[in-house]
């Protein structure tokens, strides 16, 4: 065995425990719970994944302490004892496997809404969160000893359930972060006003757990470096009260940033660069003397590696990672860094679905939420499968089927492996879709999967393979617009192929996510963009971190926006829309439409009826994302 990594796995002592190795799975929600709050098997089974596959430490989801502290639907509860026989089975699942388990201790705060709380939402100050909108009720001194009261209860049932520790959080917005950050906390008393009284809430809860569990049992503090908005806290602050937090015993600092109002510093999009939120745990780091956790796309062994090995932070937190792959740490251990399926930072399939109380899935995984329901089995009865297409769903579709025992054949008419990915690796900040089509690459060739480029497959084709089954992927094309002047618009695909050269003064029709990304590349280049979108808002069609994320960067990029909207005709130099009823010219050398895109299905009507078997998957059936092209793609090579 070959360990090429080798700081990230050194033991690290956290308070009273030792950790086998440097990788910590973070808290992120699942909705895997029941209504009420108790924990379900799938629970049990997401996380034992994610034990079994190598990780030192898990921090299990955010669990609220009151009955009226949830921020979703499907939250974990430890605010009563009814709680303690599903997080004793949690804990001990996890711990069969040699990894240390905290528990995280949660209180919304006013980041949640009465109907989901079953209570108007407090606060420290009543400020109302601008994403929520519901005005929090300001917090008397009683609901402090109550709330005090109730974390240090959670903490008590945490350690008798058999917890190695538990996590405070103190960050992102939620009800303690609201007391530490002066942009949430406007009070005038003990706990407002100065750093000091600000941070009291805190260290008192601390303080309780303390006396309440002892000094042996682990508590760890999760802080925000910055809430990255004006006004809120800052790294300079949050290091004073990290030195706060260990003068009161607190074990273990895990850091990361923002809040309900910049929640792409939360979760970070693609369009964030790899470890943005490490120099933030770095200067904790170099203040205080116990161990402390970076979180924030860190999603690559090697990065990990290196944070860990130069001395940058103790601990990393890879949590959309060990989603995407909860075999990430022993395939790193083992050396097999090809074979790291890693996290497209999309957002999409994971916490993206959280907003619609969707349960967590993933677009590059789709075991993800199905642990446990499905094995992969090899098939009593192999096929010779075709697969017509080498995007996403093709991919998927092809390695699936290799898993199950058939013998496989890919055809694509592009010259490489990919389909829409490919595209969409012009964009500089969808660089690394790059190592999921190579992924890919490496997983089919040791599956002994044969693939053809640079064919275009018709029915004549086709047949004379005589294949056993044929699975067409053979992905979509743009939509089009019939208005007086079609001619002088062209569409995304002609823009990243380099099929036309466009020209400044540039006008996107389309608003959506592939629209404002392509207004952000283009002005990139110098060029002065504008989008035209027919609705009221932009990039409706993505989670709201990435929605947040493109704002700012369209912002800063100068690119228009004119909304609601209706192109009415296209000439040479302008575009001329209707907006409110009235005419409005634009001027326009190169107009470019993205409003969506149309499914090329038609080898499925020619091959209806001609072959054995045939199957129809991905954007050719229906134009989505990754997402669903690699879930399709999946459903169809278990199924055959």
């Amino acid at each position: 065995m070959v360990m090429v990594l080798s700081s990230l796995f050194e033991s690290v002592d956290v308070g009273s425990i030792r950790v086998k190795n440097r990788i910590v799975m973070p808290p992120i929600t699942t909705n895997y719970a029941s209504m009420s709050g108790e924990v379900s098997d799938l629970l049990i089974r997401h996380y034992v994944e994610r034990a079994r596959g190598g990780v030192g430490m898990i921090i299990v989801e955010a669990c609220s302490v009151h009955r009226y502290g949830r921020a979703f639907y499907c939250q974990l509860g430890a605010f009563n004892d009814g709680f303690k026989p599903g997080l004793a089975r949690l804990a001990n699942a996890i711990k069969s496997y040699n990894v240390a388990v905290f528990l995280q201790l949660f209180h919304a705060g006013r980041q949640t809404t009465s109907a989901i709380s079953g209570a108007q939402p407090i606060a420290p100050s009543p400020i109302p969160c601008k994403t929520i909108r519901e005005t929090p009720r300001e917090m008397t001194l009683e609901d402090i000893e109550e709330i005090e009261n109730s974390f240090t209860n959670a903490a008590y049932r945490a350690k008798t359930c058999g917890f190695d520790g538990v996590e405070i959080h103190g960050a992102h917005g939620y009800l303690i972060s609201e007391f530490l950050s002066p942009y949430t906390n406007r009070r005038t008393d003990g706990y407002g006003g100065s750093l000091e009284n600000r941070a009291r809430f805190a260290l008192e809860i601390v303080e309780r757990i303390r006396e309440k569990c002892g000094f042996s049992f682990t508590v760890g503090f999760r802080i925000n470096g910055s809430d990255f908005i004006d006004g809120g806290l800052t790294i300079d602050e949050s290091i004073k009260i990290a030195k706060m937090l260990e003068d009161v015993g607190v074990n273990i600092i895990h850091v990361s940033a923002g809040m309900y109002e910049s929640r792409e510093y939360i979760v970070q999009p693609m369009y964030f660069p790899r470890g943005l939120l490490i120099p933030l745990a770095e200067r904790i780091k170099k203040e205080v003397s116990i161990p402390v956790i970076a979180v924030g796309r860190i999603n690559d062994p090697k990065l990990a590696e290196d944070i860990v090995y130069h001395k940058r932070v103790d601990m990393v937190a890879m949590g959309r990672a060990l989603i995407a792959d909860p075999e990430l740490p022993r395939k790193a251990f083992e050396g097999r860094l090809n074979d790291v399926r890693k996290c497209i930072a999309c957002i999409d399939g994971c916490v993206g679905r959280l907003v619609y109380g969707f349960q967590v899935k993933c677009s590059v995984n789709p075991l993800k939420g199905l642990e446990g329901f499905i094995n992969i089995e090899k098939t009593v009865k192999p096929k010779k499968a075709l697969v017509i297409g080498a995007g996403p769903a093709g991919l998927e579709a092809a390695r699936m089927l290799a898993l199950r025992g058939h013998e496989v054949l890919v055809i694509d008419r592009n010259s490489d492996i990919g389909g829409a990915l490919r595209l969409a690796l012009k964009f500089k900040f969808k660089s690394e879709l790059g190592e999921l089509i190579d992924w890919y690459r490496i997983q089919l060739k040791n599956l002994n999967v044969k693939v053809l480029t640079g064919i275009e497959a018709d029915e004549k084709y086709i047949l004379s393979i005589k294949p056993d089954v044929v699975i067409l992927a053979s992905g979509s094309k743009p939509l089009t617009l019939s208005i007086p002047g079609s001619q002088f618009m062209y569409v995304v695909d002609d823009v990243l192929t380099g099929k036309i050269e466009v020209k400044d003064d540039v006008i996107i029709i389309g608003g959506g996510l592939i629209g404002c990304e392509l207004a952000i590349h283009l002005a990139s280049q110098g060029l002065k963009v504008t989008i035209v979108e027919a609705q009221d808002d932009i990039a409706r069609d993505t989670p709201i971190q990435n929605k947040m994320a493109l704002l700012k960067l369209l912002k800063e990029a100068n690119v228009k926006i004119v909304l609601k909207a209706k192109p009415i005709e296209a000439r040479n130099n302008c575009l001329i829309v209707e907006v409110d009823g009235n005419k409005e010219i634009l001027k326009a050398n190169s107009v470019i439409l993205s409003i969506g895109r149309l499914k090329e299905d038609w080898l499925w009507w020619s091959l209806k009826n001609r072959v054995c078997e045939l199957h129809i998957i991905g954007d050719a059936v229906n134009p989505g994302k990754i997402i669903d092209a690699v879930t399709d793609g999946f459903r169809i090579g278990i199924t055959i």
